[in-house]
Order: structure tokens, then C-alpha cells, then sequence
């Protein structure tokens, strides 16, 4: 601190230091992650499941092992029966081997598939009463999939101490598993007990971090 008369002003970075050194320090706690938007993070935030959780369909189409497409051309198209239909919300079963099914956005795919052909791209025609989906080409594996943990896995740090909850943070922590929200108390808040057991530790996880893999 520079010397100054009596009767001189402090300087900002004078005065700054003064208010910051007599200011108590933050007050940290845990909320819902319901009554978590606007507040500022007093730790880091990890997901606690993979996000997606499953692998899923990122378009309405056709659900199918693009292996079973391999030999298609436009002289010998490749015909898959079409079998069953998932929706979003239904468990996954093993497939039919060369089979294709029927699948909406955000569904599970079948076990043992691993892409998906647009209902716009899809050709479909039907033969003695059974609708089968024909490839003149090979289909690219993996083409509008959506991997397990390809937003997010297990353990990924989601938030840092610091930031604001907006609404976006509060759906992306929602999808990432994060049900509690270590953050500052806003002042004059009453409605909140502060947490002692981690204070002094602005980046130690308050709930039991998922361990990366």
C-alpha cells in the first residue's frame, strides 16, 4: 500500500483492497437444481452419467447393420426385410440379422444395429406381403447415430466455479444427471443452510464425482 497524507484519497486499487480485505468471504451451499438458475457455481460441476445414456437415433428413418448393405450395387441392390419399429421411450432388443427396422427420433437402437437411412432417403417396396428397405450402395456405418456419451460422459467437467446458471446450464446439467448445485448464496438469502463440510474448497465437488473412464 503507497503512503499517503492524511487527508488524501485512497486510489482504486488502494480502495479496492480495502473493500475486498473487509469483506466477508462467500457463502457456499448446496441447491436443487430446480431453484439453481441465476445463481453463480461455487465449485466444479461433473456429469454424472453419459450423455446420450443410450445410442440412439438422431433422425426418423430406418434402423439397420450398415455390414449388411456392403455388397450393394445399382446392378445387385442389397434388400433388408423390414421388421418391428422402435420409438422413443421403448427398450432395445437384438435385431434380426439382415433385418431393418423402423425407428423415430431419440429412440434406442436395436441391438446390433449401428445406422440409420433417412425416411427421405429410404427406399422402400413390398413383395408377397413383406416391405423390405433396398440399398443400391454401401451405407456408411454410424450416419445419424447418436453414440453413447458423445455429448458428455461419465466424470466431464461441466461447469467451473464462477460461471452463471443459465437456462440452457440448467437443461444441460438436467441431461448430464447433476440433481444438486453447489453454489453461492445470494445475499440476504435465508432459505438456505450453508454448507461447512467442503467450504474453503471452491473446486472440490460437494457430491460424490463419478469417476471417468
Amino acid at each position: 500500500m503507497t503512503e499517503r497524507g492524511d487527508d488524501a484519497k485512497p486510489g482504486f486499487d488502494e480502495a479496492r483492497a480495502i473493500v475486498t480485505a473487509s469483506a466477508p468471504p462467500p457463502v457456499e451451499l448446496i441447491v436443487p437444481l430446480a431453484d439453481a438458475l441465476g445463481r453463480w457455481t461455487a465449485a466444479d460441476l461433473f456429469a454424472a452419467r453419459d450423455c446420450p445414456g443410450f445410442n440412439a437415433s438422431a433422425m426418423d428413418g430406418f434402423a439397420f447393420a450398415a455390414d449388411a448393405t456392403a455388397a450393394a450395387t445399382a446392378q445387385m441392390p442389397v434388400a433388408l426385410a423390414i421388421a418391428g419399429e422402435y420409438r422413443a421411450g421403448h427398450s432395445s432388443t437384438a435385431a434380426i440379422p439382415g433385418a431393418a427396422y423402423p425407428i423415430s427420433t431419440g429412440a434406442r437402437m436395436p441391438i446390433g444395429c449401428d445406422t440409420v437411412i433417412t425416411t427421405e432417403r429410404a427406399r422402400v417396396i413390398e413383395k408377397s406381403g413383406q416391405r423390405f428397405l433396398v440399398f443400391h450402395m454401401p451405407e456408411t456405418i454410424g450416419r445419424n447415430v447418436r453414440c453413447q456419451g458423445e455429448d458428455a460422459q461419465v466424470g466431464a467437467l461441466v461447469l467451473t466455479p464462477g460461471q452463471r446458471i443459465t437456462a440452457e446450464a440448467i437443461g444441460a446439467l438436467a441431461s448430464y444427471g447433476v440433481s444438486d448445485v453447489p453454489v453461492f448464496r445470494s445475499p440476504g438469502s435465508r432459505s438456505f443452510r450453508p454448507v461447512t463440510s467442503w467450504a474453503g474448497h471452491p473446486r472440490r465437488a460437494p457430491f460424490p464425482m463419478p469417476m471417468a473412464r
